[in-house]
């Protein structure tokens, strides 16, 4: 499949499926091995998603809670709640088209504080009615997270003994902005394996290597549709196959949902097969509907 890819120009660089916890087939492109750290772009989102998640299991958070910023205090962004975030139903202004000048680029290439500039977004929809993707919004995660733990450095320590330590991750690297705050929108490296275990966590119920990371409560609620009037099919940063009429890759189990970057980066967990696929490429279109229907054939 691989080779396919690449013979059709879709330039693929890694290909790993893990069945039961098992790594069952992997293949990658010249100039790419097993331990190779590649941008997962968007993918980060779903890795804020599970460090998020930590924290509420350590109590340290509530999805529940509001009034999350004292700039926020002030006006109607007072009602944003962490769920909200983490749903991207926030209500928040932020366009997320990636041309020259518009908050998406200026915030990732421009700006020393990526989740400061999303911060100061003013309040465009109401709270949980209407779906806005932005990874404005997984930023001012971020900054939460940061805020919570007592600073970037303290982050910074929780992330790696608390969540990639466990999860055995040893081949990822996760940037911070000029600020020093992470960019969890956007700017994580992990080899294919490092991104098969974040997925893996996900289908164990939060648990693995025999510590759990997670509360199951928090990886179903991750997989749940949100709210909103518009897209549904969105939960904890985590794109979801159902949740509306129009199944999102409709040759997959109802239950499947991904991590998803730009240039078709993917985490596909399938839980009905207990099968994690992983796509890392540089495609602007690529049939991940069709080729791990395949995939999921082929294990059957």
């Amino acid at each position: 499949m691989l080779r396919q890819d690449n013979q059709a120009g879709l330039d693929s660089r890694a290909l790993l499926v893990v069945k039961d916890g098992k790594i069952v087939a992997e293949s990658y492109a010249d100039g790419f091995r097993a331990g190779t750290p590649i941008i997962g772009w968007s993918m980060g989102k779903s890795l804020t998603s599970i460090l998020l998640g930590n924290l509420a299991f350590k109590q340290k958070i509530q999805v529940e809670q509001s009034h999350l910023f004292d700039a926020w205090l002030e006006d109607e962004r007072r009602n944003i709640t962490l769920q909200s975030l983490l749903q991207m139903t926030s209500g928040l202004a932020f366009d997320e088209t990636y041309i020259q000048g518009t908050d998406a680029t200026r915030m990732l290439f421009l700006q020393p504080s990526a989740s400061g500039y999303a911060l100061a977004k003013s309040a465009e929809h109401e709270v949980d009615r209407h779906f806005m993707y932005s990874s404005g919004t997984t930023n001012i995660l971020m900054r939460l997270a940061s805020e919570t733990l007592g600073g970037q450095q303290a982050l910074i320590d929780y992330f790696y003994l608390q969540v990639a330590k466990p999860l055995g991750l040893s081949h990822t690297i996760f940037e911070v902005d000029a600020e020093g705050m992470f960019v969890g929108s956007s700017y994580i490296f992990a080899s294919a394996r490092d991104w098969a275990r974040m997925g893996l966590l996900m289908l164990e119920q939060g648990k693995i290597n025999n510590q759990r990371i997670l509360s199951q409560e928090w990886v179903v609620a991750a997989q749940t549709p949100n709210n909103s009037d518009n897209e549904p099919r969105y939960g904890y940063q985590f794109w979801l196959n159902s949740g509306s009429n129009e199944l999102r890759w409709p040759s997959l189990p109802v239950g499947s949902f991904a991590m998803s970057g730009s240039k078709n980066q993917r985490v596909m967990m399938i839980p009905s097969h207990n099968t994690v696929v992983v796509r890392l490429g540089w495609s602007s279109h690529y049939p991940i509907n069709e080729n791990v229907a395949k995939i999921l054939a082929t294990l059957e």
